[in-house]
């Protein structure tokens, strides 16, 4: 399922294909719900230009300017910055599960980034994916922005495009 939304207009197309439930045939609909997953990404750089504009924060931030928990002696030179950060050159490990609700007890993000944030790599010197960098990045955002990214993400995505059955 997509859409091409307009700030002004809503969604102006909308298209589904394919089959919802295998076992009894069920087609996709505008209404199937679907796990956001990695599309969390551009959706969370999304709500961190609208805050850049707004001043509240800013890309050549230090990441613990806003996220005290990454922990600042561990890094060579200094901590990443948030644009490193959101651009998976900020020297983390390549792949961190700590969010996913099938998991038996996720480890809330907090934790995750005061226990797991350990530099892998110099910073800036090599691209690698990190889910543990984006949970890192919401909690700046949800610290500089004063709100629970549910709630950023409804105000500058899902509320201006009118994706009304969309969650976070």
């Amino acid at each position: 399922a997509f859409a091409v939304g307009h700030a002004d207009h809503g969604a102006v197309f909308t298209r589904t294909f394919g089959t919802a439930d295998l076992s009894n045939g069920r087609a996709v609909t505008r209404d199937t719900p679907f796990c956001l997953a990695s599309t969390t990404k551009p959706i969370s750089t999304t709500v961190l230009a609208a805050m850049m504009e707004r001043g509240v924060i800013g890309l050549d931030h230090p990441i613990t300017a806003h996220v005290p928990e990454f922990l600042p002696g561990l890094w060579v030179a200094r901590p990443p910055t948030v644009r490193e950060i959101a651009t998976h050159t900020a020297g983390l490990g390549v792949h961190h599960r700590f969010f996913y609700e099938d998991e038996r007890r996720p480890v809330p993000v907090v934790e995750a980034v005061r226990t797991l944030a350990r530099p892998a790599f110099p910073i800036g010197g090599q691209w690698r994916y990190s889910n543990l960098g984006y949970g890192a990045l919401q909690l700046a955002m949800e610290r500089a922005g004063g709100a629970q990214m549910a709630d950023l993400v409804q105000q500058h995505v899902f509320g201006p495009l009118a994706m009304t059955s969309s969650s976070w």
